[in-house]
């Protein structure tokens, strides 16, 4: 065992199932003889016996293990199993949702799908729900193993890092798409708001879909058209799942409902949104329609220039200044663009401002 596991806990750590089936030393010996050295090789085999075992389906183990290895955070079970049914053209199946008080037994489903790839973790508190286990990768080499040996376009080995990265992005591609796709359902939204407080399977994964879709965007191909004409579409959407998750956002970062401080008048515009999650395709398409704003209150009621003066994004301040972004208008809390570019101490963007004429 010491020769083969090369001195990596993690290699007896995985092995722990197989070895503790063995009844007596002969057994054991057995077992360890069958067993290959070194951790790709384990993986392998985990793979080759999930994916010729004729009770598991591979394709949902596929998925499972995109989910698990490329998530921006890991998923609870109750999250990964709605994520492994979103369809593109029909939403999410409702019918084939497991059952909310069968956590247990949909946890164990996902081992049977994954084998050691994965390791279920668990609250203390609430040891059989869904929404307290919390499904990982085992290791973050089992990531790299699934890039190069399983979700690699030819299956090829030894890739470079080059196309290593490519391998990589066209998974966000794919999490990215999933995630728009759903929080682009408005009955989701509206099922959200009739549960609140309460528990539905059905919306688990609204939190993380809505609050990580940009993230999986930002880390997907940039060549993929299909992405950034799904996220254009999005920030204009007219059936009401953009505007349920732009209250979402500004109720998940300012902690209040629009209350006062934030009406429906100081988040509307779009392209504050846009700007602030660095999506730069979606910004470009939203500039080059008739009639953009470029100085109304979205994201956290701020204007596009005040969010670009904030965040220190050069380029941006010096096209909305092009486009005639009002330098005078502040936020919410009083502050024009060039205070707040003076105390972040962006020297470049003090400069584009005061060369506009602006005052603080």
């Amino acid at each position: 065992m010491a020769e083969k596991c090369d001195g990596q806990f993690l290699w007896v750590r995985l092995q722990a199932d197989n070895l503790r089936r063995a009844s007596n030393q002969l057994q054991l010996q057995r077992a360890l003889s069958k067993t290959p050295a070194g951790l790709e090789q384990l993986y392998e085999r985990e793979w080759e016996s999930i994916r010729t075992n004729p009770t598991v389906d591979t394709d949902r183990s596929l998925l499972l293990l995109k989910w698990a290895a490329f998530s921006i955070r890991p998923l609870s079970v109750s999250e990964i199993s709605v994520a492994v049914l979103i369809d593109n053209e029909l939403g999410l199946p409702v019918e084939e949702l497991p059952d909310e008080d069968d956590g247990s037994y949909v946890a164990s489903d996902i081992r049977d799908h994954c084998g050691s790839l994965i390791e279920i973790t668990k609250d203390d508190k609430n040891l059989d729900q869904m929404d307290s286990m919390t499904v990982n990768i085992t290791h973050f080499s089992v990531k790299q193993f699934l890039l190069t040996h399983v979700f690699s376009c030819d299956g090829s080995l030894g890739l470079n890092t080059g196309l290593l990265v490519s391998h990589e992005e066209r998974q966000h591609d794919f999490l990215a798409e999933k995630c728009l796709c759903y929080i682009f359902n408005i009955d989701i939204w509206e099922q959200n708001s009739l549960t609140k407080g309460g528990v539905n399977l059905q919306t688990s994964l609204l939190t993380y879909a809505a609050g990580t879709w940009d993230k999986h965007v930002c880390r997907a191909s940039k060549d993929n058209g299909d992405i950034m004409e799904l996220a254009n579409q999005f920030f204009q959407d007219e059936t009401g799942a953009f505007d349920a998750w732009r209250r979402w956002t500004n109720r998940r970062f300012l902690g209040h409902d629009n209350s006062s401080e934030l009406d429906e008048n100081d988040q509307q515009n779009r392209l504050s949104y846009s700007m602030a999650l660095l999506l730069y395709s979606t910004t470009e398409y939203l500039l080059s329609k008739d009639g953009c704003d470029v100085n109304g209150r979205g994201l956290f009621g701020e204007t596009p220039l005040i969010i670009s003066c904030r965040e220190n994004h050069v380029e941006n301040v010096a096209q909305l200044l092009s486009l005639g972004a009002n330098t005078s208008i502040s936020s919410v809390a009083g502050n024009v663009p060039l205070c707040i570019a003076v105390s972040k101490g962006h020297i470049e963007v003090v400069k584009l401002l005061l060369d506009k004429g602006a005052d603080g």
